[in-house]
């Protein structure tokens, strides 16, 4: 696809392909300049481009610039609920927890919520001091799994969001207890 880009320089197709490749190997910084530039060329914003360029940004720690991008996408299209994933998530990890909380409740709404939306959704609850909420929300997600380790996993690896959001991080061992012994 470089040497496509080479020969051709700029065009669409070769760049949303040298993107997906760049985002496959980890190189986001790189997919993210092809996103960049397909946006440059188009008149109207594009809900798929919109959410692949914000998701690039999030991989790269970056969800205030994130956000913007999910809010224009939820402009694009206000009744999908792929922007409010980005929304509710980017709002948690920067601490607009009342935002946060917003958008996972219009998740939850939707016909088929995702074990994602739970997790988030209890997170976000457990963060605002709604511990019987994120309890009743955990259970749900672990529903979702189909075993405890990718559940518990699922937690670990958001550890640092949780922490950063003022979860005292001797609690966790202690949610998970709670949620493993089925108690909600």
């Amino acid at each position: 696809y470089q040497k496509a880009d080479l020969l051709n320089p700029k065009q669409t197709w070769v760049l949303k392909n040298m993107a997906y490749c760049y985002r496959q190997i980890g190189e986001y910084e790189k997919a993210l300049s092809c996103y960049e530039q397909i946006r440059a060329q188009q008149s109207s914003p594009n809900l798929a481009l919109l959410m692949q360029t914000a998701t690039c940004l999030l991989l790269l720690k970056r969800p205030q610039d994130a956000i913007n991008l999910f809010f224009e996408a939820e402009f694009v299209d206000e009744h999908s609920p792929r922007p409010w994933r980005g929304i509710a998530w980017c709002s948690f990890v920067t601490g607009k927890l009342e935002q946060s909380q917003r958008y996972c409740q219009k998740l939850l709404q939707q016909r088929n919520p995702t074990k994602e939306d739970y997790l988030n959704s209890a997170h976000t609850e457990w963060a605002l001091g709604h511990i019987s909420e994120a309890v009743i929300l955990y259970s749900k997600a672990l529903a979702f799994y189909n075993h405890i380790d990718q559940f518990v996993y699922a937690i670990e690896t958001d550890q640092r969001h949780l922490i950063t959001q003022g979860i005292n991080p001797d609690d966790i061992p202690l949610m998970i207890d709670l949620i493993r012994s089925g108690i909600t």
